[in-house]
């Protein structure tokens, strides 16, 4: 039973080498071999007498019609080799009219079989008569030798698989051997993947510049701004900052093949896998991964910061005072330690759609424990205490602030609640969405599949792959594009009404007004600088008694105290009666 050149003008030899040479047990009834031939392009068989007992066929048409069928693996290279065989010996045997005997095919080139076609298991499975255990061992046959490999036969995948040498791309989900999932996500069309990048490229711009400005805005009052709670809003506008840049970077020419897909044309499943080129989709997971749950923890956080802040107004005690550290090592090492361990599972996968690397794309249980598992605790939490929290302020309104202050109190509720539940709507939106997919994704696969045997039949039938959906084949059950884009518009959105504490509260706007005052009077300050230094010398000339000259020295024209130093830095020589009297000048005005 040797596959290495693939000849088939020894495939009689090799049936012969395959079957039994041991009678069944019983007389069986011989049928004349009317068609020696088991598959187009097969040699013809050189008995002429077969019998139908060992499977389910009855006549010689319906034994024609059986092997067609089963011709459709062919489009598995790695498994027809020894499946041919296989079939050929069983749905046409050699039969011995004298002794009524049937050479039947060896249990070791059965299990084979099996081992190699385990895509049959998925779509069609196998009948009871294809039993292993019904067929002898022949013995002087090695299973190793059946093992063929998959670059056997040069037969291409049906769409949307893409053929692939290497076993790690190999869509094993399914039992298929020598074919990938195409790196463009076949659960969605072009059109739909144009329209979502397109959406993830305004959103993600949108998010980040308003991030961006946040934390300019929080730089240039950070003195005001670094206290906490308030912190908390800056790292949270960090976070989704960085993870929009994840998002971004598959806009950089070219890069969201190199992200999404491996160099053969696969889609990139169970990385990091060693290779070199998974670099980028590891990077972009990171930051996506790491920063959104960072930023999930850091909205916990606030939640019970802003219920410890208005109980401390009430009560001198403080849940959290002191404890700045601890939130700190919560919020970057948890993130941290759940990214560590999916690396360490090898369980990032890349989405065409998307246009990223994440987790639990194929691996529902890992999307589970980590990521919308998390997201629920984290939005559980927060939710509790910004409901508490809006509460002690309804109390503290109406018991404790009688005085001028009240309404500062009323627009301070309002704006904390809407901003507050606002960023936990949306949240609870990417959460809800994450759950539907969840709850769909096996759905899907099984659309899959059911779609991929459609048109692996329409392939074999018109003998070519052209990887279109023009076979009429459909998928029964995709996934909704409004849901994703919903998704995406939640996720983004969270990130721009968070910046959105920075650019519309009135302090904002006054350290922005005091950050322009503060360039436009420090060139001011230069400018007239410059022109004093100039201009403002005391000049002497030569008097007609030729009374020896006087020293120029400058004259500074600033009535600021920072003109002392301002002076000193400028660089300006003069003796020291100058500099004296330059410092006086100053000092006096």
């Amino acid at each position: 039973p040797v596959h290495d050149n693939d000849d088939f003008s020894m495939s009689a030899v090799r049936l012969m080498l395959v079957a039994s040479l041991l009678p069944l047990g019983s007389f069986h009834s011989c049928e004349h071999l009317s068609d020696p031939v088991c598959f187009p392009g097969w040699p013809e068989l050189h008995h002429n007498w077969t019998t139908f007992s060992l499977t389910n066929a009855t006549t010689s048409d319906d034994v024609r019609r059986r092997l067609d069928e089963w011709s459709q693996i062919k489009l598995f290279s790695s498994c027809w080799p020894s499946a041919r065989d296989f079939l050929c010996s069983l749905y046409k045997p050699e039969c011995d009219r004298d002794t009524g005997s049937v050479r039947r095919p060896c249990g070791e080139l059965c299990v084979a079989t099996k081992r190699r076609c385990a895509v049959v298991e998925q779509f069609r499975s196998w009948p009871s008569f294809t039993d292993c255990s019904l067929f002898p061992a022949c013995g002087n046959v090695s299973t190793s030798k059946l093992e063929v490999g998959s670059n056997v036969m040069n037969v291409t995948c049906p769409y949307p698989l893409h053929a692939t040498d290497t076993e790690s791309h190999w869509y094993t989900d399914s039992g298929i051997k020598g074919c990938g999932i195409q790196c463009m996500n076949p659960l969605f069309t072009n059109e739909e993947h144009e329209q979502v990048h397109t959406f993830v490229a305004v959103m993600g711009s949108i998010c980040f510049f308003c991030t961006f400005f946040a934390l300019l805005t929080f730089f240039i009052d950070w003195k005001r701004q670094s206290q906490f709670p308030a912190v908390i809003i800056i790292y949270w506008n960090a976070c989704f900052c960085v993870g929009s840049i994840g998002w971004l970077a598959q806009f950089m020419g070219g890069a969201r093949d190199e992200i999404v897909c491996h160099s053969d044309g696969t889609a990139r499943l169970g990385e990091p896998s060693g290779d070199v080129d998974a670099t980028p989709c590891v990077i972009i997971f990171i930051l996506v991964y790491y920063f959104l749950m960072a930023s999930a923890v850091w909205f916990a956080i606030l939640a019970v910061s802003w219920d410890d802040c208005f109980r401390s107004l009430v009560t001198p005690s403080s849940f959290l005072s002191g404890k700045t550290h601890i939130l700190h090592g919560l919020a970057w090492t948890l993130p941290l330690i759940k990214t560590v361990i999916i690396l360490g599972l090898k369980e990032v996968d890349g989405d065409s759609l998307s246009g990223i690397c994440f987790v639990g794309y194929k691996n529902l249980s890992l999307r589970a424990w980590f990521v919308f598992g998390p997201l629920g605790v984290y939005l559980t939490v927060g939710g509790f205490f910004l409901l508490r929290g809006s509460i002690r302020l309804c109390r503290l309104k109406s018991q404790a602030l009688k005085s001028s202050s009240t309404k500062r109190v009323e627009l301070l509720v309002m704006r904390i609640g809407v901003f507050a539940f606002v960023a936990f709507a949306f949240s609870l939106t990417t959460f809800a969405c994450h759950l539907h997919d969840y709850d769909q994704q096996p759905k899907w696969e099984k659309s899959l599949q059911d779609y991929i045997i459609c048109q692996a039949n329409w392939t074999y039938n018109n003998q070519w792959a052209n990887g279109t959906s023009s076979s009429g084949c459909e998928q029964s059950n995709r996934p909704k594009i409004y849901v994703t884009v919903l998704q995406l518009f939640s996720m983004f959105g969270c990130g721009v009404a968070m910046s959105s504490w920075a650019v519309t509260s009135s302090s904002a706007v006054n350290a922005w007004k005091n950050f322009f005052r503060k360039c436009k009077t420090n060139s001011s300050e230069e400018l007239h600088l410059d022109r004093s230094t100039e201009t403002s010398y005391i000049r002497t000339s030569i008097p007609r008694n030729r009374v020896a000259p006087l020293t120029s020295c400058p004259i500074p024209s600033i009535a600021t105290r920072s003109s002392v130093s301002t002076i000193a830095d400028s660089g300006i020589q003069a003796d020291d009666s100058c500099a004296f009297k330059s410092i006086t000048h100053t000092s006096s005005v």
